[in-house]
């Protein structure tokens, strides 16, 4: 065998070696420091799940058991154990806990869900930070699924468009159906989450072409109101506002 192709053997032989090495030493570090955080942050996130409806909490896995309390849409729960059957789980919520029924709880992505402190923010404020083109990303607090609307005008509220295709899917999976029901939101402008409250019912005019959005949809912040003067929409909106604030 020619010396060079020995001393590349050698070469290689020692590269996996020290490769070995490295990653064993950087292994049993990481088992010694870090692993079992990552481990229970892993599980933590994996039962946490979000009411999607207003949700009747039970003393035991049917209908039939006594109700202890109605969660609100959008409240935050931990599973602690799905199996009960095919139609309920146990779950808790802050110091309560009981069974639920299944279909109304969903895992939110923990990457869309807001981190910072949530602002229950004056209209005229808000107005001084968006202008028309601001991008907004919505998360629902109810669905737990967020989207990008752009900043059509802002006069009494801000009236808004989904800024594509799958924004507009997006909104309408929020309620189900095209409502005028307000929703509470929580939004995302220039780094700040502020309280607010949106519907998902296009209408009027609209400035963007192809994203499947027939008009545009009304975003609501403390304080607003609307264009109409419809003080009764204007109260269902503040109470959705408020909810929001009142999130986590």
């Amino acid at each position: 065998m020619k010396k060079s192709k020995i001393l590349g053997l050698i070469i290689t032989t020692v590269a996996a070696v020290f490769v070995t090495f490295a990653t064993t030493a950087i292994a049993d570090n990481y088992e010694g420091g870090n692993s079992t955080y990552v481990i229970e942050e892993t599980e933590e996130i994996r039962n946490q799940f979000i009411t999607t409806d207003n949700l009747r909490l039970r003393s035991g896995p049917s209908t039939a058991h006594d109700i202890i309390t109605t969660l609100s849409a959008g409240t935050r729960v931990e599973v602690s154990d799905m199996g009960c059957n095919n139609e309920f789980t146990h779950i808790t919520a802050g110091e309560l806990s009981g069974y639920v029924a299944r279909r109304y709880i969903r895992q939110p992505t923990a990457a869309s869900i807001p981190t910072g402190e949530i602002e229950l923010t004056p209209w005229n404020e808000v107005r001084s930070i968006i202008s028309t083109g601001t991008l907004i990303q919505v998360y629902d607090i109810g669905s737990g699924l967020t989207y990008t609307v752009r900043v059509m005008s802002a006069g009494n509220h801000a009236d808004v468009e989904t800024l594509t295709q799958t924004n507009t899917n997006t909104l309408r999976q929020t309620s189900g159906v095209w409502s005028w029901d307000p929703r509470p939101v929580l939004v995302t402008i220039n780094g700040r989450t502020i309280a607010a409250a949106i519907n998902t019912m296009p209408h009027a005019g609209s400035t963007i072409r192809d994203n499947g959005l027939n008009g545009h949809i009304c975003l609501h912040f403390s304080g607003s109101r609307t264009h109409n003067g419809n003080q009764s929409y204007v109260n269902m909106m503040q109470r959705a506002v408020q909810q929001a604030a009142n999130h986590r």
